[in-house]
């Protein structure tokens, strides 16, 4: 997704409790980044965070990791995500099961030390969490991924 240059985006995420500046010192070691240990989910391309905010803010139980490759996406979705705790009447304090990284997916593999072969599976796309059939080339195919985990 295209999206302007936000001058306002790197000072506020700088300052943002729930945000992960340098991603690689959590290699191996990213329960400690939260609060609790809990299961793990990862958002690949998290975009304006409205999904991953929803989801960590239905699911208290659930660690959410939301990466995505561009600066300014993660600080709209950094007030995305402020927005909708402070509209269930939370406060930025009670953000601690949801991080965002800025991140290049190229590179996830390489970093959680993993070889992952992408497979059609199927022609089923996933948009906002929910799977929708469709013949457009414009939408992501699923894939299932085999992982193996380098020695």
């Amino acid at each position: 997704m295209r999206i302007r240059k936000k001058k306002w985006a790197e000072p506020e995420l700088s300052v943002c409790n729930f945000y992960v500046k340098n991603p690689e010192e959590n290699a191996g070691k990213w329960m400690q980044a939260f609060k609790k240990e809990q299961p793990l989910y990862l958002e690949i391309g998290c975009g304006k965070g409205g999904f991953a905010g929803q989801l960590a803010l239905k699911n208290p139980d659930k660690n959410i990791i939301a990466l995505d490759i561009k600066v300014d996406m993660l600080g709209v979705g950094r007030r995305t995500i402020v927005k909708l705790f402070e509209d269930a009447g939370k406060t930025q304090d009670d953000i601690t099961n949801l991080l965002l990284v800025k991140y290049n997916v190229e590179m996830l593999a390489k970093s959680l030390r993993l070889t992952i072969r992408l497979t059609d599976f199927s022609s089923t796309s996933v948009i906002r969490g929910r799977e929708q059939s469709t013949k457009s080339a414009d939408l992501h195919t699923t894939k299932s991924l085999k992982c193996t985990k380098h020695s």
